[in-house]
C-alpha cells in the first residue's frame, strides 16, 4: 500500500506540465509538493509504502510502483517480493528451456573450442620462453588497441593458423614467428 500522499519534487524544465494540473507558474528550480497522481509515471521519486505481506515501510522509485503495480497489485518489500517470486516462479521450467541450448545442442556450439583454447595456451607457454628484448621495435611502448604509438607482439603465423594446419605450438610460439608491430597493423590482421 502506499502511503504517501504528496511527494517533493524539483522542476526541472519550464514547469508547463505542473501548471496545466493547477499548480499555478512555476519556473526551472521551483520545489512543489506534488500530489502522488501527478506524478508521471516514470518518475524516479521516492514513494514510502508499507509492504502488503508483512507491513514493513519502505521506499521505492514511483516508477518502479508503477511497474510492479500492473504485474501484481500488490507491493512487498525486498524480502517478500523475494519469498513471492521463489513460490510463484517455476524454476524447473526455466532450467528445462535452459538445457536445450548447453554443450551441443547450442546453436553457436564448436566443438573445437577447447582443443583451440589448449593450443593456444601452449603457444602462450612458448611465447613466453622466448628472449623478446632482441626483436626489433621491443624498446617502443607496448598497449592495447588504441593507444597512440603503441607496438603489440605479433605472431607471424596467427594462432589460428597454426591450429587450423597441425603446426606445433613450439613453432607457432618460436622467436622466429614473432615481431612487434604497430597495434593498428596487428588489429588489422584480424579480419
Amino acid at each position: 500500500m502506499i502511503i504517501s500522499e504528496y511527494v517533493r519534487t524539483t522542476i526541472s524544465n519550464n514547469g508547463s506540465y505542473y501548471e496545466t494540473l493547477g499548480y499555478g507558474r512555476c519556473k526551472q528550480g521551483d520545489v512543489l509538493d506534488v500530489k502522488l497522481e501527478h506524478l508521471p509515471s516514470n518518475s524516479n521519486k521516492k514513494v514510502k509504502c508499507a509492504c502488503d505481506q508483512c507491513g514493513e515501510i519502505f521506499e521505492r522509485s514511483f516508477q518502479m510502483i508503477k511497474r510492479t503495480e500492473k504485474i501484481l497489485e500488490k507491493h512487498f518489500c525486498k524480502v517478500c517480493s523475494y519469498e513471492y517470486r521463489r513460490q510463484v516462479i517455476d524454476y524447473s521450467a526455466i532450467a528445462l528451456s535452459n538445457s536445450k541450448r548447453i554443450g551441443e545442442s547450442h546453436p553457436n556450439w564448436n566443438p573445437n573450442k577447447t582443443l583451440y583454447a589448449e593450443y593456444c595456451r601452449l603457444v602462450d607457454l612458448e611465447t613466453r620462453k622466448q628472449p623478446l628484448h632482441i626483436l626489433e621495435n621491443s624498446n617502443k611502448l607496448r598497449g592495447r588497441c588504441g593507444v597512440q604509438g603503441a607496438y603489440q607482439l605479433d605472431h607471424i603465423l596467427s594462432k589460428k593458423y597454426g591450429f587450423e594446419n597441425n603446426i606445433s605450438p613450439e613453432i607457432i610460439g618460436n622467436i622466429n614467428n614473432l615481431r612487434f608491430i604497430p597495434w593498428k597493423e596487428n588489429r588489422s590482421k584480424w579480419f
